[in-house]
């Protein structure tokens, strides 16, 4: 009778562990549909960054465009590999929204916040990097992977 008791004490204890485990596995679940909801439906992309030998002598402003033996990224769009080409022309410059937009557009109402969105995308697709100032007040883009147009 003792030997039952024990192994259903056992049992029970074990329930309770599985049971708890089976619970953070339920929030960790909802956590991740959260998250996952916030962050819209763009499809998830990998960026791949370089190794640095030594973090304080490199900033993000000295840092190369990473190139590699990867496949260039295709892109797709007149006026987005207009921006490219306009990046591409100088890799190694920081370009803000608004120069990009000048020279793709001139002096057009909304150019700044057209292109601000282009960029962003680009930047989504890993093709152009962002790099802030170092207020944080201003954002730059550079060219981030080879590419090609589609």
């Amino acid at each position: 009778m003792t030997k039952a008791a024990e192994e259903r004490q056992q049992a029970v204890l074990a329930r309770q562990k599985a049971k708890q485990v089976l619970d953070k596995i339920h929030a960790a679940i909802e956590e991740a549909a959260g998250l996952r909801a916030s962050r819209g439906h763009d499809s998830s992309r990998l960026r791949i960054v370089p190794p640095t030998p030594d973090s304080t002598a490199e900033t993000p402003a000295d840092s190369e465009p990473v190139a590699g033996s990867f496949a260039p990224i295709r892109i797709v769009g007149p006026r987005s590999i207009a921006a490219m080409q306009v990046v591409s022309g100088d890799p190694r410059r920081s370009w803000s929204a608004g120069e990009v937009g000048r020279l793709l557009e001139g002096e057009a109402k909304g150019a700044n916040r057209r292109t601000r969105c282009l960029l962003d995308s680009l930047h989504r697709q890993s093709v152009l990097e962002k790099v802030y100032s170092p207020d944080g007040k201003r954002t730059y883009y550079r060219l981030a992977a080879a590419w090609e147009a589609a």
